[in-house]
């Protein structure tokens, strides 16, 4: 299940390229670190769920600004200028596709089997091939494991109960999955994603 629609991706994906490329090659910045400051401040989860400001309200250079701005890097930040399809481009462009594709989370992509630093070194393999060698690849790569729903309910600082209020998702069946008697992975998509709404985590 996708968390928006794929007319969206075209612009998703070229945004996140413009994004690496502009902090990489016109900031001169580090590939992992403004990959770290857009996964982990909170842009990256809005860009995730399909939050239209990201996606088509502003260009490439103007989300770097942003990142760079809540996460304390201040400017001057410089024109973008577009000169070629660079390394840094490529990996934002393939990642977005991926992340849209798979549904985890970009901080998952690169702590479980697929750092952004990698991504970059499959440019030259990969560039010209269709996106589809890419999504294999990292589908191979990638293996995240099943989120502990008890854990995430508790880093919520939530009981059961209020999570059952919340979501809407009967009481008895939260407490199967965190048992383990009914797997989360078997539960339905309407009733995970509910689950997710008020937790504001991706769960499967």
């Amino acid at each position: 299940m996708h968390a928006y629609d794929e007319s969206y991706l075209a612009e998703a994906k070229d945004h996140l390229g413009d994004m690496f490329d502009y902090a990489v090659n016109t900031l001169g910045m580090e590939i992992r670190d403004i990959f770290e400051r857009f996964a982990y401040s909170g842009t990256g989860e809005m860009f995730e769920y399909g939050h239209p400001l990201f996606l088509a309200g502003m260009c490439g250079s103007d989300l770097a600004r942003r990142v760079l701005e809540n996460t304390g890097r201040p400017g001057p930040y410089p024109d973008y200028v577009f000169t070629d399809y660079s390394q840094e481009y490529w990996a934002g462009w393939a990642l977005a596709h991926f992340q849209w594709y798979s549904g985890i989370s970009f901080k998952d992509i690169d702590r479980y089997g697929l750092p952004i630093e990698e991504v970059v070194r499959m440019y030259y393999p990969l560039h010209e091939a269709d996106i589809s060698k890419f999504l294999d690849i990292a589908g191979q790569r990638v293996h995240v494991p099943e989120p502990q729903l008890k854990e995430i309910r508790k880093e919520a600082d939530m009981t059961q109960a209020r999570l059952a209020q919340l979501s809407g998702v009967p009481l008895r069946l939260i407490r199967a999955y965190e048992q383990g008697t009914i797997p989360l992975s078997h539960a339905e998509a309407g009733t995970v994603g509910r689950l997710e709404r008020v937790l504001r985590r991706r769960l499967v």
